[in-house]
């Protein structure tokens, strides 16, 4: 054998903290989900990560386009998790917005919007107790900001989905 057979090894790209990077949402679970970066690598996100939308939503659905600030993922599952992430994806949301309960205590209460969000419910003014159960579908509305609430929102109506009618 003649000539040069230098191997050359191939230096692993390391992406800085506090640069960001776009990601494309591949599919979201209840309060995380997975991206993928254009050189294909994978990024775990939580929606604690998400910085809060103009309209209060940490969420995010597959396709949609991320900002996202990396490092390397010690956890199991993907090279790269993100250490804050942003949604670019034009708001889907609309109020009044339907969610499920996820519980109950008969004036107020945590529902999950469709997209994930957890949302805080303290009616403005409750004349009797609201009877409301796990997995009850409900439409909420009024959303305020408040915050001692878990995302920082809450909403101020509920009205339960009442099933074939």
């Amino acid at each position: 054998m003649s000539g040069d057979h230098t191997i050359r090894q191939i230096e692993e790209w390391v992406p800085r903290p506090e640069e960001w990077y776009q990601a494309t949402v591949t599919r979201v679970n209840n309060g995380f989900g997975f991206a993928v970066l254009s050189n294909d690598d994978d990024v775990f996100f939580s929606s604690k990560q998400m910085i809060r939308r103009e309209d209060g939503h940490r969420c995010a659905r597959a396709e949609d386009e991320l900002a996202v600030r990396l490092e390397k993922n010690e956890g199991s599952g993907t090279k790269w998790k993100a250490i804050e992430a942003y949604n670019y994806a034009p708001s889907r949301h609309q109020d009044p917005v339907h969610a499920i309960v996820l519980r109950w205590e008969s004036h107020w209460g945590v529902v999950q919007r469709i997209c994930g969000c957890r949302l805080l419910v303290e009616p403005v003014s409750v004349i009797e107790e609201i009877i409301l159960s796990a997995g009850d579908p409900v439409t909420v509305s009024e959303i305020v900001e408040n915050p001692r609430a878990h995302d920082g929102y809450s909403a101020r109506r509920i009205k339960k989905i009442e099933l074939g009618r």
